[in-house]
């Protein structure tokens, strides 16, 4: 599942406990609420608001006539209590939450104060406008969990947009931007303890727009809710990444022009499920429909957008009223635009389709999946890249390629725009990116962007010693900072140069997690006696010499005392054995290159776990790690055995 930062962050105070306080009266609110789920169903934590320790503080003040938005203000510790479930094996179904989020509204528009309820059934009259006429949409949209314990959600202003659009071609008043986003991260919030750690999957939160009151005859409902819960989910096909198997579909439609295919009103899915299930029956994952004109163009699968590549040019069926205009859709068009893609919204037949070098799908639940077979009138065709051995994935290319660029882009170009409606005017967020300079060594950039971006400079954080001079324009990008970053670190190479020769060549104190940012050592001289020796990062070599000396020699002698060397249990023989494939050499194989054979090349820099692997298999290794990162061609990620910080560049394989 894809995580990271391209979404909009929820932030946490990690100064104090997760405590869920509302003012009285939402409290009486909640506790009065007649909406709890029965116990028999699940057994969520219980409502406390004293000694709580896992939830989020906020109160509900959700009213469109007063204008008053639903504050939230999180205050968890650093790791929240998770839910006691096999995260490992979560699959795509509902899973019974804590909470959920409800708001009435008439038909005048007037939405009532939103209110967090037990997850359970809700009442509805058997003439309800959903039930009777099928007035309701939802949303999809996801949140994630960071390492660093911040909870992300990708693009939800997008969602509120797109309901509220969808809501006026069916006739009812829908929550504004504002209320939708902040409905959003209070449920968020409150069910924090079943948001999937790290690399395990995702949230998944449905908003829903109903139309409640009763009504007889065919007309719009007198009453709506607004309903928003949520589940833990894994991977949407039972593929997880690997290539999904389409089975086109020549007889059922999914939408026809003037109809409300661009919407996501409910009753646009029930329209799939006979040929879809019919599909799945023969072992398809899913079916891609064509238009209902004439039936040889593309118009999109059961639940996502569909993609195809030839060369540079990607092409997608264009939104014409027939196809959901896509959140991810949306985000991959413009990811594949700053990438140099040529992109074309425009008709796709069946021809193209089955000659296209490539086929994937996007989409808030599948995400981006790549597809490995078409079949089209029994007939079936294999869906991969003649070229595929020169694609960093092979069996991913475009659509892997596309989907790791995706945050990068996002970051600088989406970020700005969407953070502070989430989170106000005094809202940071924070990017990091990094390289490896000459020698190996990793060195991580932190880059804080604010509201003024990119009329002001971002403000920068980085291990080294000093910073440089960031030279800024209105023109000037993210991709400007890096470069001057590399730049910077050209000039230092010098200044860690003879810092790892002390760290090898003397016995220095605590040297676990040497940082790169540090200018000084405590060397140790005996039992009880230290010096701590000072390093001009920008002229370096500044200490008196000696003649054909080492450094630790020189420093000897200019001391006039006897250094000692390295701890003989600080360090260990190297490891030739690699951690991920447990073989000290890899195995003779023409598609390794120029690896083929080769030893350990690449080791954990934390000294107490110094790792040795294959730079082949680190590589494999962090491409399976969703929260791994890319900088040109540089995986950043942890260790598999420490967790600390590792980097690798990228191997060339024939």
């Amino acid at each position: 599942m894809e995580s990271g930062g391209v979404l909009a962050g929820l932030h946490r105070n990690p100064t104090c406990h997760h405590l869920l306080r509302p003012p009285r009266a939402a409290v009486n609110n909640l506790l009065s609420s007649s909406s709890f789920t029965d116990k028999r169903h699940f057994s969520p934590l219980p409502l406390k608001f004293q000694k709580q320790s896992h939830f989020a503080s906020y109160s509900c003040n959700c009213s469109i006539n007063d204008g008053s938005a639903f504050q939230v203000a999180s205050s968890a510790s650093a790791t929240a209590e998770l839910a006691n479930i096999d995260w490992d094996n979560i699959g795509f179904a509902v899973m019974p939450t804590d909470y959920m989020y409800s708001m009435k509204c008439s038909q005048d528009g007037n939405f009532s104060k939103g209110e967090l309820q037990r997850f359970g059934n809700i009442e509805l009259s058997p003439a309800s406008g959903i039930l009777n006429y099928g007035q309701g949409l939802f949303e999809g949209l996801k949140a994630y969990k960071r390492h660093d314990g911040n909870i992300l959600l990708f693009r939800p202003e997008e969602n509120a947009l797109r309901m509220k659009m969808g809501a006026e071609r069916i006739c009812m008043p829908s929550p504004s931007v504002e209320q939708f986003v902040e409905a959003v991260k209070a449920t968020v919030l409150a069910n924090e303890r079943w948001i999937p750690p790290p690399g395990k999957g995702s949230l998944y939160i449905r908003p829903l727009l109903m139309g409640s009151g009763a009504i007889l005859g065919v007309a719009p409902a007198p009453e709506y809710t607004f309903l928003i819960y949520v589940s833990p989910v894994g991977n949407y096909f039972k593929e997880g990444m690997a290539p999904i198997n389409l089975l086109i579909e020549t007889e059922m439609h999914r939408a026809t022009p003037g109809g409300t295919g661009g919407v996501k009103t409910i009753g646009n899915y029930a329209a799939v499920l006979k040929a879809q299930s019919a599909a799945k029956a023969k072992g398809y994952s899913d079916v891609l429909y064509l238009d209902s004109v004439n039936n040889r163009y593309l118009e999109e699968v059961s639940s996502c957008n569909v993609f195809i590549v030839k060369g540079n040019l990607i092409a997608t069926p264009a939104i014409k009223g027939t196809i959901l205009p896509g959140i991810t859709r949306k985000s991959i068009i413009d990811v594949a635009l700053s990438q140099g893609f040529q992109v074309e919204e425009r008709q796709v037949s069946v021809d193209e389709l089955l000659d296209a070098d490539e086929v994937f799908c996007t989409g808030t639940a599948v995400v981006v999946s790549p597809v490995g077979s078409i079949t089209h009138l029994g007939k079936r065709s294999v869906q991969s890249r003649k070229d595929a051995k020169n694609w960093p994935n092979h069996h991913l290319s475009t659509a892997g390629y596309i989907q790791r660029k995706r945050r990068c882009w996002l970051n600088e170009r989406r970020g700005i725009r969407l953070f502070p409606c989430l989170l106000g005017r005094n809202y940071k967020r924070r990017d990091c990116s990094g390289g490896l300079d000459k020698k190996g060594r990793v060195h991580i950039l932190q880059i804080t962007l604010d509201g003024t971006y990119p009329n002001h400079p971002p403000s920068l954080s980085a291990d080294v010693p000093y910073l440089f001079n960031l030279k800024w324009s209105i023109n000037s990008r993210l991709k400007d900072v890096i470069q001057q970053f590399q730049k910077h670190l050209e000039k230092l190479q010098d200044f860690w140069n003879l810092m790892d020769d002390i760290d090898h060549s003397l016995l220095v104190s605590d040297l676990r997690y040497p940082q790169r940012a540090l200018s000084h050592r405590q060397l140790n001289i005996s039992n009880d006696s230290y010096i701590i020796l000072s390093i001009d990062a920008n002229d370096p070599t500044s200490l008196p010499e000696m003649r054909d000396k080492h450094f630790s020699e020189n420093l000897a002698h200019v001391l006039d005392i006897q250094l000692h060397g390295p701890s003989s249990i600080q360090k260990t023989d190297p490891q030739t054995e690699c951690g991920i494939c447990y073989a000290q050499n890899l195995p003779i194989d023409d598609e390794l290159g120029d690896k083929s054979g080769s030893g350990t090349d690449c080791t954990c820099e934390n000294n107490s776990c110094s790792r040795a692997f294959h730079s082949i298999c680190l590589e494999d290794w962090l491409r399976s790690i969703t929260t791994t990162r890319q900088s040109f061609d540089v995986l950043f990620g942890n260790c598999p055995y420490c967790s600390d910080p590792i980097a690798v560049k990228m191997n060339t394989r024939k």
